[in-house]
């Protein structure tokens, strides 16, 4: 097994007899013939205790990067039952496209899907509307109609529970992006698609974007309802007091809460987040005693979120408890004939970053929106931002999340302090 490289590639030449090179990054295995005029990518593995190959391409028309995506994805789909016809036996890659749906989604995560941080979000949306219609069917026989169909059935089904049914925007979303990539050169080999069958589908709903956030009596409302939360109690107060997202807060491993750089007290580090870059967290006193004891450069992937009855709590299984504390402050609320709008966990970070913009002090605001920025960990687009700046402005994060924690503390006396409210039951 060796490196192959473009350049090494390139400056094979013919030695008398056939060669085979296998590539230590990717299951890719390059066929150069006696002559070395002739160079293939092949992709192989074993059926029923058989060798058996596929070709890829011949180089230089097919680059090594993309031989080596075309290998993984290959050998992805091939793992996930896939049994493909080998070129060994008479078969083409066109025979490849008689592969099922759930075998295609699945080699598309492999590749691609899984690398998103919201991959349990992609997986689930498959199980509930892709596969019980559509999963055993083959791919290469879906239309647009097909697809469109199920968008429209997920529409209908949200509106007639009440909903907007922005969900089906999500849906398209991720159809339109496994539809790509099964299209492209990448998922094609997979596949056999050559183009987009649902390319031109359009949102179904017009998306307005939220401005909602909390108020400072809503807070106290939020802070006295809170335990209807159970165990997910104390990742949503971390949520609201770091101002993170929740896939982050609740996919939190114990290896990332972290204590070792000098001078920076403890901090959450992300490794993987939506922009795709690492992402540090400082820790309030009050954030960090959120956290289970005993932790701090403990370096074990666990889950920090042990749930009561075993495993770790999931970012699916939030909808409850977030309902349950929304008909809590709302029953207060209307104790005090006031109506209250719905929240959602994404409506906390905008709770901390308006919030943020209301500490002045001789009539100069304290935490800049830049600063807001780095805290919401949105990608600066500057050309400074994209290519130059690498600072991780820690301490003035830390301040800005110091300003917003201690009046938290302060909201979160007051609720408590005051009478309890009647919880919903």
């Amino acid at each position: 097994m060796e490196k192959l490289t473009d350049r090494r590639i390139a400056g094979l030449k013919g030695t008398g007899a056939r060669q085979e090179i296998k590539d230590e990054q990717s299951p890719l295995v390059l066929v150069v013939n006696s002559a070395g005029t002739d160079k293939v990518f092949q992709v192989r593995w074993k059926k029923d205790g058989k060798s058996r190959r596929h070709l890829l391409g011949s180089y230089p028309d097919l680059k090594l990067a993309d031989a080596r995506e075309q290998a993984s994805a290959f050998k992805a789909a091939v793992r996930k039952g896939m049994s493909p016809q080998s070129s060994r036996e008479g078969g083409t890659a066109d025979q490849v496209g008689a592969i099922t749906v759930s075998v295609a989604f699945a080699a598309y995560m492999a590749q691609e899907g899984d690398k998103k941080v919201r991959s349990q979000d992609r997986w689930r949306a498959f199980a509930l509307d892709i596969e019980p219609t559509v999963g055993a069917k083959a791919l290469a026989d879906l239309t647009f109609a097909d697809w469109e169909e199920l968008v429209l059935r997920k529409y209908q089904r949200l509106v007639k529970a009440g909903h907007r049914g922005t969900g089906a925007n999500r849906l398209q979303a991720l159809l339109s992006a496994f539809l790509n990539w099964s299209a492209s050169p990448k998922g094609r080999v997979c596949t056999g698609l050559t183009t987009n069958p649902f390319r031109g589908m359009s949102k179904v709903v017009d998306e307005i974007a939220r401005e909602r956030w909390l108020n400072r009596y809503e807070l106290k409302l939020f802070f006295r309802s809170l335990p209807e939360a159970g165990e997910f109690a104390a990742p949503f107060e971390l949520l609201l007091r770091t101002m993170a997202r929740r896939s982050e807060i609740l996919g939190l491993t114990k290896n990332m809460v972290r204590s070792d750089l000098g001078g920076f007290g403890e901090y959450l580090r992300l490794p993987n987040t939506k922009n795709g870059k690492p992402f540090i967290i400082p820790l309030h006193p009050s954030a960090r005693a959120l956290l289970p004891s005993g932790l701090g450069n403990v370096e074990s992937r666990e889950g920090v979120w042990s749930s009561p009855r075993g495993g770790y709590l999931s970012m699916d299984a939030c909808s409850n408890p977030v309902g349950r504390v929304r008909r809590a402050m709302q029953k207060a609320a209307a104790a005090d004939d006031l109506q209250l709008e719905d929240w959602s966990l994404h409506d906390l970070r905008r709770t901390g970053t308006t919030m943020l913009g209301m500490f002045y002090k001789d009539r100069q605001a304290q935490v800049s929106p830049f600063i807001k920025d780095r805290l919401l960990n949105h990608v600066d687009p500057s050309v400074r931002g994209r290519h130059y700046d690498q600072y991780a402005y820690f301490f003035d994060k830390e301040h800005a999340l110091t300003l917003f924690n201690d009046e938290l503390d302060r909201i979160k006396a007051e609720a408590l302090a005051e009478l309890p409210i009647k919880l919903a039951a």
